[in-house]
């Protein structure tokens, strides 16, 4: 089962996620931390639409455990969000050598399974719930939580570039 799981992760980042990431950075300028980055802000805004009715009820209810609780929850899970957003700001520009290979997609391979799982389950929630905002902007929580692990995890195009460049050489070397 760990096998299917990797080779699910290497297919989503080398064939959905790298191609979309090389695409924003030929039209747009925008590489994969920068993705990563814009895709955990989608999600703190979406975790506060998530939020916002629960901590309304609360606030109408007049209960201040209640609305201390809600209040937690609330910053508990944009705290978590923004640390992650953190860890992508300081991975950008790094990687010293052109060949580097990302360090983000080895290091966060068990939080993408998560975030993968994570999906599922809000799929089923979705899916299960009446159709409301908080239960869609729940759902974009973990979609965009998702999509920012995995761009991050993407090479950036000078790396790959280099990496070719130097295959292609060694081919024309070898008589290929």
């Amino acid at each position: 089962m760990r096998e299917m799981f990797e080779r699910m992760d290497d297919g989503l980042i080398d064939r959905v996620f790298q191609p979309v990431i090389d695409w924003l950075g030929d039209t747009l300028e925008i590489d994969g931390m920068r993705a990563a980055r814009i895709c955990t802000d989608i999600s703190a805004f979406a975790w506060v639409l998530s939020q916002a009715g629960e901590l309304g009820r609360s606030a109408a209810s007049g209960r201040g455990p209640e609305l201390a609780a809600s209040m937690v929850l609330l910053m508990i899970g944009l705290s978590a969000i923004m640390v992650l957003r953190t860890v992508f700001q300081g991975s950008s520009g790094k990687g010293g050598r052109a060949n580097a290979a990302n360090p983000l997609r080895a290091a966060m391979h068990t939080h993408r399974l998560t975030s993968l799982f994570w999906v599922l389950a809000l799929v089923i929630k979705t899916a299960a719930d009446p159709a409301g905002v908080a239960t869609i902007a729940l759902f974009g929580v973990g979609v965009f939580g998702a999509a920012a692990l995995y761009a991050a995890a993407c090479s950036p195009p000078t790396a790959r570039r280099h990496i070719a460049t130097e295959r292609r050489g060694r081919l024309a070397l070898q008589g290929f």
